[in-house]
């Protein structure tokens, strides 16, 4: 599924499909809706976004591979192929729980704001950060 800029999707499925699950342009809010089993991402955007209540379940990529200045709220990513969330610079991750991925839990780019996550099991670290980035609350074991 592929959304245009500024537009706002909810409950919303995508399984199976070749590359990513849901391709959001910028400026998206994204809620209540679950990608798995995607050929790439399970979720992708190019520019900011609001994602909450979203899951990523098994895709052959990243659980969500999105852009800078971006919010993910409440969501979940497990079993993902690569990272479980991976965010760019000046974005918030809060109350997600990353479970299983393979390589980081959360990868998170530089002025980051990651706080109050669940993060385990992850092929590498649970939460990797760049300069700049708070890290708060968050528990991660078993990386």
């Amino acid at each position: 599924m592929s959304v245009s800029t500024n537009a706002v999707v909810t409950n919303c499925v995508a399984v199976g499909n070749t590359n990513v699950g849901i391709a959001a342009g910028s400026g998206v809010t994204i809620t209540n809706c679950t990608s798995r089993d995607n050929g790439t991402h399970g979720f992708e955007t190019s520019g900011h976004a609001v994602f909450a209540h979203c899951a990523a379940t098994s895709n052959d990529a990243r659980g969500f591979s999105i852009g800078s200045k971006s919010i993910v709220s409440s969501c979940s990513s497990s079993d993902n192929v690569q990272d479980g969330i991976t965010v760019g610079t000046g974005c918030t991750v809060i109350g997600a729980s990353v479970c299983s991925n393979g390589i980081y839990g959360i990868n998170a780019g530089a002025g980051c704001l990651i706080a109050d996550n669940a993060v385990q099991s992850s092929g590498a670290s649970g939460i990797a950060f760049s300069d700049g980035s708070t890290i708060r609350g968050n528990t991660s074991r078993a990386n």
